[in-house]
């Protein structure tokens, strides 16, 4: 690299070349620099305050964030990803985790306050329950039918989820089980 340098200088010196304008590889790296911005740009949702938690769908076509007391969601089986393929839901707390079913169908949300709520697809709340502790962490089973929820305290919940669609809450787990 060094040796190139020294090499590219002697050439700008021999012919004299005092205006970078004018120097044979500065307009393709010009041209190039400026593409690749061009294309991050496109490619970039800007969040108007600090993430807490980001997640793919699991069929990977909406990438989801949560950003203080609201979850965005956006669409990517649209090309240009932009305001209008944003899906948000605003809460009362902050949202300390979430996640997707594994069909997309519902998303689970926990909270700082020790809230979770269940949302189906459209972000409507079909489900609500108080744990009474800040949520670190939740995630469903591959089946959906099953709910592992986190705290900060030393104990892990577990909800079933029954056949009319309602989550109640198991026995607390110990945090040493294998689950």
């Amino acid at each position: 690299a060094v040796q190139s340098g020294k090499y590219l200088q002697k050439i700008v010196n021999k012919n004299k070349i005092t205006e970078y304008s004018k120097y044979p590889t500065i307009k393709p790296i010009s041209a190039l620099h400026k593409t690749l911005n061009e294309i991050y740009e496109s490619n970039q949702i800007k969040a108007n305050s600090q993430v807490t938690a980001i997640s793919f769908s699991p069929q990977r076509d909406k990438i989801a964030f949560a950003e203080g007391k609201s979850l965005k969601i956006y669409d990517f089986s649209e090309k240009n990803i932009s305001q209008d393929s944003q899906w948000k839901k605003t809460f009362n707390y902050d949202i300390s985790s979430f996640s997707f079913s594994k069909d997309s169908k519902l998303i689970a949300v926990g909270f700082k306050n020790g809230d979770v709520k269940i949302l189906d697809a459209s972000l409507r709340e079909i489900d609500s329950q108080l744990l009474e502790q800040n949520i670190s962490s939740i995630s469903f089973s591959k089946d959906g039918l099953k709910l592992l929820i986190t705290g900060k305290k030393d104990d892990v919940k577990l909800w079933t989820r029954s056949p009319n669609g309602e989550f109640t809450l198991d026995n607390p787990l110990s945090k040493n089980l294998d689950v």
